[in-house]
């Protein structure tokens, strides 16, 4: 936005560099184009490969995490009954 004011002030207070301005206004809209395509397109593509992707559920993770802690528990018991 600041750089559309400065050169907004530069083309009212010399007309003659039209031409420049014209050329630096055409690369911002190019590229603010780009950019919002090129937003457009990665959104659309995650949102529709994000259902795809195969996840874990997480009652499945936590049964694993489950098992894991109470084998640790259990090993720790163990090894005091033995010392």
């Amino acid at each position: 936005m600041a750089t559309v004011s400065i050169m907004a002030a530069i083309w009212i207070a010399d007309p003659n560099v039209k031409e420049t301005v014209d050329e630096a206004l055409n690369i911002i809209i190019y590229t603010s184009f780009m950019l919002t395509s090129v937003t457009l397109i990665y959104s659309l593509l995650f949102y529709i490969l994000l259902p795809s992707i195969p996840r874990k559920s997480d009652s499945k993770s936590y049964q694993i995490l489950e098992l894991i802690i109470y084998a640790y528990f259990f090993d720790k018991e163990r090894r005091k009954e033995w010392e």
